[in-house]
Order: structure tokens, then C-alpha cells, then sequence
């Protein structure tokens, strides 16, 4: 009698036996494969562990060049005002310029 037999008939028989040793006479899963599928489990495991890992550094990473772009951005904004800064100033020489220029034309020094 193999033992899948002898579980089909225990079972049949409706002998009463301890529930774990019932249960492992019924699954009738060679241990060799049990033991496979929980070494497949925990290379998934660490693999999955691995990947939050590297998903976690991509985060901090994403984060890093967020702050690193905003400050990019201040700076940016702040040389722009700076230019207009300069701009009107040059736009303010340039109509003194203008101003002098005529002033010193009507003296009759001309440039």
C-alpha cells in the first residue's frame, strides 16, 4: 500500500489521529518540494527586500535633486531681478547720457 493508499484509507476509516500528523499524511507534498518552494519563497523575499532597498534610495535620490532644483530655481529667480536690476539702471545712464549730451550741444561743446 503506497502512501497516498494508506491516506486514502485512513481517512476512509475514519481513524482519528493527532490533526498535524493527519495533515501531513493527507497533503501528500514530498518535504524535497516543500523545502524547494520555501528557499524559492525566501529568495523572493530578500529579492523584494532588496528591490524596497533600492526603492528607497531612488527616493532620497528623487528628493536630493528636488531640493538641489528648487534651490536652482531661487537662484534663478534672484539673478533674473538682478538683471532687471542692472537693465534699468543702464536704461537710467543711457537717458542722463542723452540728457548730457544735448546739455553740452546747446553749450555749444559738441561731442
Amino acid at each position: 500500500m503506497g502512501k497516498s493508499e494508506r491516506n486514502e484509507w485512513v481517512w476512509q476509516q475514519g481513524v482519528t489521529r493527532s490533526p498535524q500528523s493527519r495533515q501531513f499524511d493527507l497533503l501528500d507534498v514530498p518535504r524535497t518540494e516543500l523545502s524547494a518552494d520555501k528557499k524559492e519563497l525566501s529568495a523572493d523575499k530578500k529579492e523584494l527586500s532588496a528591490d524596497k532597498k533600492e526603492l528607497s534610495t531612488d527616493k532620497k535620490e528623487l528628493s536630493a535633486d528636488k531640493k538641489e532644483l528648487s534651490a536652482d530655481k531661487k537662484e534663478l529667480s534672484a539673478d533674473k531681478k538682478e538683471l532687471s536690476a542692472d537693465k534699468k539702471e543702464l536704461s537710467t545712464d543711457k537717458k542722463e547720457l542723452s540728457a548730457d549730451k544735448k546739455g553740452q550741444s546747446v553749450a555749444g561743446v559738441n561731442l
